[in-house]
């Protein structure tokens, strides 16, 4: 089972503005640009785009943009606009990179969502300052998913920090973006005071708030795009040598199962499944999974079924909620 690692906030946020850790300079902003430009070359000839990651990076350009129209105007912030790269070839070192990077963003984005909505939830002058939907919700497990695999490779000493970082940043940000939200929800939001020496930050904590906000409602947006059919609900199968693979685009012909069909055995903790091809009603087996925590599915018993793509492997094989095409 996932532990869960998510630090709890502080129903007062306390602000400490690090000028180090809430400045964006033009550079910076210019190189994230074409950090995001990179994700939508190789993603899309390389068929590892899925919503969740191109919601991310969305999030992380929109929240650039949003900083420096506010700071130097239109003609600057068009520069941090992500421009048209040639795709480098598959698997290669430039595209390895860029999934490196992808997943860290999607990362630390879907962790600033997860703590915006703590904030969000909590009573006093934060509550419900930003319009969170369901797709915010639906997001949690994803990054739960992706917090195991770093945990895995950074360790927890790393994660908390990593953390602490973050849930101050969105303490903060609450704070200094409060005034401009005062008519969100709770016309009557009594704004805590902000200190002269961190009004300067103010651009940058709308810019984020703002950012998260949309990120929200975009990911709404792909949920609603998820592979139903007769059977409702398609988890596909994830190549187990693919560790970016933490959501998918549902592709023709690819392995699934329909938890909710209606010849789904429910026994001792296990469902038994049909397994099948997406878009097609025919019936390749039948397998026993189990449900992880995250909502996934992961096979509980040795195969019955001989296919290609489902060949014994050192890692598990999952089988993970999948979405249409944008």
């Amino acid at each position: 089972m996932t532990k869960r690692h998510l630090l709890p906030l502080a129903a007062a946020a306390l602000l400490a503005v690090p000028a180090e850790a809430q400045q964006l300079p033009l550079p910076t902003a210019q190189e994230q640009a074409k950090t995001v430009a990179r994700y939508f070359a190789q993603s899309s000839a390389c068929k590892w785009s899925n919503p969740i990651i191109g919601n991310a990076h969305g999030a992380l350009n929109g929240f650039a943009y949003r900083l420096v129209l506010a700071e130097q105007g239109k003609a600057v912030a068009d520069t941090v606009e992500p421009g048209s790269l040639k795709p480098e070839p598959c698997d290669g070192p430039v595209d390895k990179a860029a999934r490196d990077a992808a997943f860290m963003i999607t990362f630390e984005w879907l962790t600033r969502l997860a703590a915006a909505g703590q904030m969000n939830a909590q009573e006093g002058f934060a509550k419900d300052m930003l319009r969170l939907t369901e797709g915010a919700r639906r997001a949690e497990p994803v990054r739960a998913r992706m917090e195991a695999d770093i945990l895995r490779s950074l360790g927890n000493d790393q994660l908390q920090a990593f953390y602490q970082k973050i849930f101050q940043e969105t303490s903060n940000e609450f704070v200094l973006a409060c005034d401009s939200r005062k008519d969100n929800g709770k016309s009557t939001r009594a704004c805590p005071p902000v200190p002269p020496e961190a009004a300067a930050y103010i651009p940058l904590a709308k810019a984020r708030v703002d950012a998260i906000e949309a990120m929200a409602f975009r990911l709404d947006k792909a949920f609603a795009k998820e592979a139903r059919g007769e059977f409702g609900s398609a988890y596909q199968l994830v190549d187990p040598n693919n560790p970016y693979s933490f959501s998918t685009d549902c592709r023709a012909n690819n392995l699934v199962i329909y938890p909710a069909a209606p010849d789904t055995e429910v026994k001792q903790g296990a469902s038994t499944v049909t397994l099948r091809r997406l878009a097609r009603t025919d019936n390749l087996g039948r397998i026993s999974v189990k449900k992880n925590p995250d909502g996934s599915y992961v096979l509980a018993d040795p195969l019955q079924v001989a296919l290609p793509e489902l060949r014994p492997t050192f890692y598990a094989l999952d089988f993970r909620l999948c979405f249409t095409a944008d």
